[in-house]
Parts: structure tokens; sequence; C-alpha cells
């Protein structure tokens, strides 16, 4: 869960008790919503500990100064706003999460959608935006090793009737451990293999011609196919070991409409 924290008298944020009246802000406590005090079992003048996410933070304990009406039901904003039953997003389940990607293309596309975000894209905002942060709000980071893979995989039929072959693998965790509850959904990502100071690049750029791995390098304003040789590959990136030499230019997304030897406009 989060925390917002606000400054007193806030001009622009109203916060009520149960009762539909102002709250002055508290010193040396914290404000609960009405339905996270119901689940906790939690009244005013109570004490709960905080556990934060981060790294080196020991939980603390603080008294409850009140319950706020943080939320309010559909029937209930539906009348200060005038209109009937109005939604302004919308969660969608996947089947198959190989479409993830065409699903996100295609809803972008719709007039009346501002903005599409998938699982994927939550779990790796964190890692873009905060570099080697372990944790954000909502979303655990959690780091571990593997201990032990099971010497045989098991046969185990899908939610879509396919048969799968999985193999048990064992993750010993850091501390952050105690964060994981049942019921939660990782996502796990395993690290094989890391190199510095190599030649990368986006796995947008290499295509197969001729049973080879190549690129598109433009060459005196031309697209010239070379063949290389690829390393170690990442979810977007691709190592290239041989066939192409820092600085060269290289074509990031080639069509199929791109031909060996055809202009190139340079930007």
């Amino acid at each position: 869960m989060g925390f917002t924290a606000l400054i007193k008298e806030p001009q622009m944020y109203k916060v009520e008790d149960k009762n539909n009246k102002p709250i002055n802000l508290p010193d040396g406590g914290i404000l609960i919503a009405e339905k996270l005090a119901n689940t906790l079992g939690v009244e005013t003048n109570d004490r709960v500990n905080i556990k934060f996410f981060y790294p080196g933070k020991e939980k603390k304990e603080v008294p409850v100064k009140g319950i706020v009406v943080q939320y309010t039901s559909m029937d209930n904003l539906n009348s200060l706003l005038g209109e009937g039953m109005v939604a302004n997003s919308a969660v969608l389940k996947l089947d198959n999460r190989n479409y993830e990607n065409e699903v996100k293309s295609k809803l972008r596309d719709m007039a009346a959608v501002n903005s599409v975000e998938s699982k994927t894209d939550a779990l790796n905002a964190p890692l873009k935006n905060m570099g080697a942060t372990k944790s954000s709000i909502g979303v655990m980071i959690i780091k571990g090793k593997i201990t032990k893979i099971a010497p045989e995989a098991k046969n185990i039929t899908s939610s879509l009737g396919v048969n799968q072959k999985r193999v048990p693998v064992t993750i010993e965790l850091n501390d952050t451990a105690g964060l994981l509850k049942p019921g939660y959904d990782l996502d796990i990502k395993v690290i094989t293999e890391v190199k510095k100071n190599t030649l990368i690049i986006p796995d947008t750029s290499v295509f197969d011609y001729k049973g080879n791995s190549c690129v598109f390098v433009v060459d005196n304003g031309k697209a010239v196919i070379k063949q290389i040789k690829k390393g170690i590959e990442s979810e977007k990136l691709i190592e290239v070991i041989g066939g192409l030499k820092s600085g060269e230019k290289v074509l990031l997304k080639p069509d199929n409409n791109i031909k060996d030897g055809m202009k190139i406009n340079s930007k």
C-alpha cells in the first residue's frame, strides 16, 4: 500500500471523516482509510506497525489519529458528477501472453483509448526509472539465486489444455523475502551471464537472411546487408561478437521494403 503526505490545510485535496466532516491533518500519526481500517480491525488511537519496502528501513509503530473516507461508492460518484455509469479504465486478461504486444498496439490505435499499460510495463517501470533501486510503490523487486534445478521435467496440462514440460527450480531469496505472501504473482528473470564493454544492438535490427543472422548497415547512404555473429541475448538487446564494428550505423527496424543497395536518408 502507499501513503499520501499533505501540507497543512491543502487546497486541492479534501480530507473528511466518516461523517463527511473536514479533518485537520495530525502531527505524529497517520490517518487511515475506512476500508483499510475495517480490514485491519483498527480504530482511532490504536497503534499500527509500518514496514517499508526500502532496504535498511526498520518497521515503525505509529498511532492512528483518525479514520477517513478515502473512497466513495459508484452511486455517490455518479450523483456528484451528474452522470450515469461511467468507466474510465478497463482490465483485460490474456489467455496467451505472447499476444501482449499485438493487443497493446491495436488498443493504442483506438481513438477513445488514452493510454495502455500491461503488467510487464508496470514491472519494468521501476527498473527503468530507478536504476538499481530494489523496490517501488506497489512493486517489489527481490534478488535471489537458484540453488537447485530438478533432474527431470514434469508433464503438466495448461489451462488451455496444452501438455507442457516443466522443470521445478528452487530459488533462495534475500532478506526481503518476508514481504511475499501466499497468492502473490511473481515474474522471474534469470541472469545466466553478464558481460561488460561489449558491442550490443537492438534485437529489432537483426533478421534472418539465407540462414544467417544479418543487419542492414548504412554505407555511403545505402543499405548494405551484413552478416553478424551473435553472442548472448537479453529481452531486447543482442551482443555482436563478429561482423560489425563499433560506430557503424545500423537500421534499427528494417521492414520488408528495405533491399540491399537501396538509398537511405540518414537522420
